[in-house]
């Protein structure tokens, strides 16, 4: 199954953040995300069963395009990456 997949901030872990530094993703949205499982628990996933993590080691302040790694607490289901990561925006700015 294909989904969008709304990034809160309940559900992204930032790894390496600068200290007095704010780190945003944009869009709020990771798009064509695609997640592999069983039809029944796939089609109940929602927002908060997917964890999003941005590593922004050495980024920085400025636009940067990172990947970002796709998780999901249920292990029934996995995340498909085919050839490349999935990609966002980072901002970072100081505070």
């Amino acid at each position: 199954k294909v989904i969008s997949l709304p990034v809160s901030r309940e559900n992204i872990e930032i790894l390496n953040r600068p200290n007095g530094y704010e780190v945003t993703l944009e869009p709020s949205t990771l798009a064509n995300v695609i997640v592999c499982g069983p039809k029944e628990i796939v089609a109940g996933l929602k927002e908060d069963d997917l964890r999003v993590v941005v590593d922004v080691k050495d980024l920085s302040t400025g636009r940067h395009s990172v990947s970002v790694r796709i998780s999901c607490s249920n292990p029934s289901v996995w995340i498909y990456y085919g050839e490349s990561l999935y990609e966002t925006i980072v901002d970072i700015t100081k505070k």
